[in-house]
Order: structure tokens, then sequence, then C-alpha cells
């Protein structure tokens, strides 16, 4: 028979080593706190440099304002110039894109108009990029841009291209075939959202920020962008 002598002894529960809680909790404890220290840090780099801002006045020197006054006209107009073309060049290949579109009905006409409308976009930036090129080069300029006009129309190809690439998932253009395949609306709202972001950042970080390096010096070239990109975050 068995006797509770010769019953099997319960197995010890291991209790858990205070010395491990302890080294855990200090590993937790001292990666939180240096994550507040970067965030801080990070924090306190990105108000400097927005603080400098103040220092625009001081910055802005009568023999810069002078430089300022000499390429901002011209700037303005490579500006109206790249701008208006484009648009004139999009109203002219939507005409082309709506006929294409009727008479799509098979695969290979759909794949034709959707390689079409693409190639569409593409010639109207660089088009745009064209015109403005020889605007600021040949009737503003002595042959070549000046450099703030050259800063900004490499931002204006980049958004081009870059907004280009984006219709190809979605477009706010009801005549334009996308692979989202989403709701017209859906689509159109999805296309202007990262419009605005992408224009933001892209003019802003490729164009603003280098303007005003030439303009006024690096300084506030670098609260330029700091600024962007903060705002761009949120």
């Amino acid at each position: 028979l068995r006797t509770p002598d010769s019953a099997a002894a319960p197995a010890d529960t291991p209790e858990p080593d205070p010395e491990e809680n302890r080294t855990i909790a200090t590993r937790a404890a001292e990666i939180s706190q240096q994550l507040i220290s970067e965030v801080g840090e990070g924090a306190a780099r990105v108000a400097g440099d927005l603080g400098r801002f103040a220092l625009l006045p001081e910055l802005l020197t009568p023999e810069r304002r002078a430089a300022i006054s000499d390429t901002l006209l011209p700037l303005l107009l490579t500006i109206l110039v790249t701008i208006g073309f484009y648009r004139l060049a999009r109203f002219v290949s939507a005409r082309v894109r709506l006929d294409a579109v009727v008479q799509a009905g098979t695969m290979v006409g759909r794949t034709g108009v959707f390689i079409t409308q693409v190639l569409l976009r593409i010639v109207s930036v660089l088009l745009a990029w064209v015109a403005g090129y020889t605007v600021a080069s040949f009737v503003l300029g002595d042959g070549r841009p000046d450099l703030t006009q050259a800063i900004y129309l490499n931002a204006f190809l980049i958004f081009g291209l870059l907004t280009t690439a984006l219709s190809v998932f979605v477009s706010d253009d009801d005549r334009d075939m996308t692979f989202a395949d989403l709701p017209r609306r859906t689509e159109a709202t999805v296309y202007r959202s990262m419009r605005r972001v992408f224009g933001f950042l892209i003019y802003g970080l490729v164009a603003v920020a280098p303007i005003s390096q030439v303009w006024v010096n690096f300084v506030l070239a670098l609260s330029m962008r700091t600024a962007v990109v903060t705002l761009g975050a949120l």
C-alpha cells in the first residue's frame, strides 16, 4: 500500500529572481530615459533651427536685398511660364486622350490608352520644363538660366515626374485609367492629398531651401529645411 511517506513530494515552484527583475526594470528605465533624452535633444535642435528665423532682418543686408530684387522677377516669370505651359499641354493632351478612351474597347486598346496617358503626362512635364528653361536662358538671361531659376526648374521636373508616377496608381482625372481602380472620388482625394504633400516637400527642400541659401546664407537654408520637414511630418 502507498503510504504518505512514500508519496512523491510535489515539485518546488521556482521563485522569481529579484535580481533578474531588477535588471529588466533597470534596462527598461535606461531605454526610456535614452529615448526621452534623444527626443528632447531633437526638439531642442528643431527649436534652435527655427529660432534662427529671428535673425532674418539682420541677415538681409542691403547687398542681399539688392541681389534678391535682381533675381526675384525673372524667377517668378520662369515659374509662371512653366506652370502655364504645363496646364496648356495638359489641356491639349486631355482632348487627345478623351478620343482614345472612347475608342478603347479591347484589352489591347485599353493598354494602349493607359500607356498613352502616361506618356502624355511625361511629355507635358518635359515640354513645360523646356519652355521654362528656354525663357530663363534666352529671354530673361544671357544664354543660361540664373542659379535660382535652375534650382526651381530642377524641383519642377522632379515634382512633375513624381506626380506622373503617382497618377499611374491614383488620379483626379475621370478619364485616366489607374492600377488602383478605386471609386473616382476616393482616387481624387488620395491623389490630391499626396500631391500636396509631395509638392510641399519637394519644392520646400529642393527649391525654397537652396534658393534661400543663394539669397541669404546656409543658416537660413538650414532653418528652412527644418521648417519644411517639421511641417511635412505634421
